[in-house]
């Protein structure tokens, strides 16, 4: 347990260390005693590689099933396809664009194509919320607290699938309100 902890740190699978000992012990057995006495100083690096496959596939599964994550592509996607149809649209004298429907519906601005500046938390909620539920994805937050709280606990998997996250907080402010700014690099 301590050549783990030593060696391997806090990663992703730290949790399952004791049984990760147990199935390095398990690798051992069997070995010359030297080659266990040696392997007890230092992780074999077959065992290394195992555990580096094994970070990769959960971080890679983290990302994909990320349901904020999964939300913010398929907002943006949203952003971008409203935009495109108006640009490829030959109607004239429409009362809404397809812009400004998007807006209306989802509540949150956007910058450009690509940028959303100065969001508030709940509205990210409530644009997240609404197109989980136009496009059956998946959204089990309930409310503005829990996903502020998940959001920030998830931060690092978000920017891994593809964004680049601002945290802006206010130092006026008594609740420490923070405003994010959100830039999708795909």
């Amino acid at each position: 347990m301590r050549l783990l902890h030593r060696t391997l740190g806090n990663h992703s699978k730290r949790r399952c260390n004791d049984y990760l000992s147990l199935m390095y012990l398990m690798m051992l057995a069997g070995e010359q005693q030297e080659d266990v006495d040696r392997s007890l100083e230092e992780l074999h690096q077959q065992f290394l590689d195992r555990i580096a496959s094994l970070n990769s596939v959960s971080m890679e599964t983290a990302r994909e099933s990320n349901p904020i994550a999964t939300c913010l592509v398929s907002l943006f996607k949203a952003y971008r396809h409203a935009l495109e149809a108006d640009r490829e649209s030959t109607a004239v004298n429409v009362a809404k664009t397809n812009k400004a429907a998007f807006l209306e519906r989802y509540q949150i601005d956007f910058q450009d194509e690509t940028t959303i500046k100065g969001a508030l938390a709940r509205d990210l909620f409530v644009a997240i919320k609404r197109l989980s539920k136009d496009f059956g994805l998946s959204f089990h937050m309930n409310s503005v607290q829990q996903f502020a709280q998940r959001f920030s606990n998830d931060l690092e998997t978000i920017r891994e699938v593809g964004f680049e996250i601002t945290i802006n907080r206010s130092s006026q402010s008594v609740r420490r309100t923070a405003t994010y700014d959100i830039i999708f690099l795909i």
